[in-house]
């Protein structure tokens, strides 16, 4: 079969009848659907379903469609998910970053943020400047594949990542992220929410002493975008921010404590441009827990698979 599906096929994930028959097709592969083709009261079925199935050898490629996130089944759906063969997740080596491995070992202890991405022009000149400051870094990392653009031309699409790691986050990781074709997804049409939403505005740390992590994000970001004030961090990048919060003034913001670890980690996300009156009704009507701190509206991190949100 070839590496890049030509033909789909899409079966509803409660009956184990057309799953069976959508095995035995010729189809390159197959989408089991755990959302609109399967009513509330069977995604319970569909997913133990999904659990007993074995994967066939050279058969066709498994996917899955998941209910959306602001839904009551999305967690859930998740939950089924995982690698098919984990064999294939390379395990860290000296000078390499294995993205599988980190992220494996993360989800083994908690739900959370495991890694900030930055946006990249050129991954292998970040990778030399970083190594050059004495950043713990690795050899850059190369992705591309064909993508099917909504016409049905066949484009290449490709990225390349430059990883940052520090001993003292020891489950945290960062990395710049260098896209080689971005006219074929970053699109405006498709950074359009309904609620208003426009960009990520900070992503916010907390660490047992937030200035010790100042030399690091210098070397990182770049000494001007360093600031340190009041025992807290506050790191410019080229989209948003980053803050560094000891552990009560994170709890002091956002009105309980951070579900991470000792070690300095991701905690929190702020997301700009929503409106509030839309979004709380969302959140609402999802039964999502919430709460208004002064102008912002937050969602707490048990309700947010382990890491808080905040929109302002």
């Amino acid at each position: 079969m070839s590496a890049e599906p030509r033909s789909w096929l899409f079966v509803p994930a409660d009956s184990e009848r057309k799953i069976t028959k959508a095995l035995d097709s010729d189809a390159d592969a197959i989408i089991f659907d755990l959302e609109d083709s399967v009513s509330p009261a069977m995604k319970p079925v569909a997913r133990d379903v999904l659990r007993n199935l074995l994967k066939r050898s050279g058969g066709p490629q498994w996917w899955v469609r998941v209910n959306p996130l602001a839904s009551d089944f999305h967690k859930e759906d998740l939950e089924i998910l995982g690698i098919a063969d984990t064999a294939k997740i390379p395990p860290h080596a000296p000078g390499t970053f294995s993205f599988g491995a980190h992220n494996r070992g993360f989800l083994a202890a908690r739900e959370g943020m495991s890694m900030l991405v930055f946006q990249s022009h050129d991954a292998r000149r970040d990778q030399v400047e970083f190594a050059a400051a004495g950043l713990h870094t690795y050899a850059p990392f190369d992705f591309g594949r064909d993508a099917k653009l909504p016409d049905g031309g066949i484009v290449r699409v490709a990225f390349s990542l430059a990883f940052v790691t520090d001993p003292r986050m020891p489950d945290s990781a960062l990395f710049t992220c260098q896209q080689h074709a971005p006219k074929f997804f970053w699109k405006r049409e498709y950074q359009v929410h309904a609620n208003g939403a426009r960009t990520i505005a900070e992503v916010v740390m907390v660490a047992p002493d937030p200035p010790a992590l100042a030399e690091f994000f210098a070397k990182l970001q770049g000494n001007e975008s360093v600031n340190v004030k009041n025992g807290a961090l506050s790191v410019a990048t080229a989209r948003g921010r980053i803050t560094a919060l000891t552990s009560a003034a994170f709890e002091k913001r956002f009105g309980a404590p951070s579900c991470g670890p000792a070690t300095p980690h991701f905690a929190a996300f702020a997301i700009s441009g929503a409106d509030a009156g839309v979004l709380a009704a969302r959140l609402a009507a999802a039964k999502l827990p919430h709460r208004r701190a002064d102008d912002a509206l937050q969602v707490p991190a048990a309700a947010a698979f382990g890491v808080a949100i905040e929109f302002v």
